[in-house]
């Protein structure tokens, strides 16, 4: 802490430390999300101990059982957002200086996350999803609810971007996500006429299809970073850096450039003010600059990206930028 933080923190009224320390998941979003908050759960279990006791709705198909909590805390800290000090937390709650944290938040900073097994060990399933074939690549897609582009970080993926991948590959395109009918899946069925698209699945069928690929494209979403990167059978993940996985736009950091399994490639989403009038289906269609990138410029966007570190003060939500 800073010395403004810590004597603002000296003057909080203390409490004595609960017996156990709550850990609490405020699901927010889809599957994706909320895995990543009991990741980011497990992590804070890391730095308290035996004594940190996770409460959240729980994800049976990764034989998690839903933890209710038992009595709503008096004095939590939230966490919001994706930008934390994790070390700085676990002293609050051990201080006394809050009784229970509340995960509102979702933790997407894969420097977080430094022990991949760890992760791993969580989302175990015998599901093996649907069989790719080592001469496919597999391309996830969303769509359905992005199409408006209504979120700054998310619009669905421009057609020249999976050519480029295909090409690169010299492999047979599978398609597989959001196929349902609809203006911008009938424009990808006509690009790629001669590729497989797969019927979809319940969720964690999906999950471990994209899980077991050896070469893959994630869709922008938390759900198919996290099936890709969790993988053990994949060699090679193509990763689009735009939105939700373009550091310097966004306050996560889905960009694991130490991990040699990543090749990167940058789209650029039309700005949010020409959205409005934009026909997704249209745009993604059309011509677009997609260039394969090399490490060295991953690493500079990521090192773009890095962020101060996030100063906790008691009794506030944190998640917001602060100054350290």
């Amino acid at each position: 802490m800073t010395d403004k933080s810590h004597t603002q923190a000296s003057r909080a009224p203390r409490m004595v430390p609960p017996p156990s320390f709550p850990l609490i998941i405020s699901p927010r979003g889809r599957h994706g999300n909320l895995m990543f908050q009991y990741m980011l759960a497990a992590q804070l279990q890391r730095r308290l101990g035996p004594r940190a006791v996770v409460h959240g709705p729980g994800m049976p198909e990764w034989g998690c059982a839903a933890t209710p909590v038992p009595k709503q805390p008096t004095s939590p800290l939230v966490l919001d957002g994706h930008l934390f000090d994790l070390d700085e937390i676990a002293h609050c709650l051990r201080a006394g200086l809050c009784n229970a944290i509340v995960l509102r938040g979702w933790g997407m900073r894969v420097e977080y996350y430094p022990e991949i097994d760890e992760c791993r060990a969580l989302f175990k399933s015998d599901v093996q999803g649907q069989q790719v074939g080592d001469d496919e690549v597999l391309i996830n897609v969303r769509a359905e609810d992005i199409e408006s582009g209504r979120h700054p970080g998310y619009f669905p993926l421009p057609f020249d971007f999976y050519a480029s991948v295909i090409r690169a590959e010299g492999k047979r395109p599978v398609f597989m996500g959001q196929l349902q009918p609809g203006p911008y899946v009938q424009a990808l069925r006509q690009r790629f006429p001669l590729a497989r698209y797969l019927p979809l699945g319940t969720p964690i069928e999906d999950f471990q299809t994209m899980r077991n690929a050896g070469c893959v494209v994630p869709s922008i979403s938390s759900f198919a970073w996290l099936a890709t990167w969790l993988s053990e059978s994949a060699h090679t993940i193509h990763l689009p850096v735009a939105g939700l996985f373009d550091p310097r736009r966004e306050r996560q950091n889905l960009m694991p450039v130490g991990d040699a399994r990543y090749r990167y490639w940058s789209v650029d989403f039309p700005p949010m003010q020409e959205r409005p009038g934009i026909h997704a289906a249209t745009w993604a269609a059309a011509p677009r600059n997609v260039v394969g990138r090399s490490r060295d410029w991953a690493i500079g966007i990521a090192r773009a990206g890095l962020t101060r570190r996030v100063v906790v003060k008691p009794g506030q939500p944190v998640g917001a930028p602060r100054a350290a």
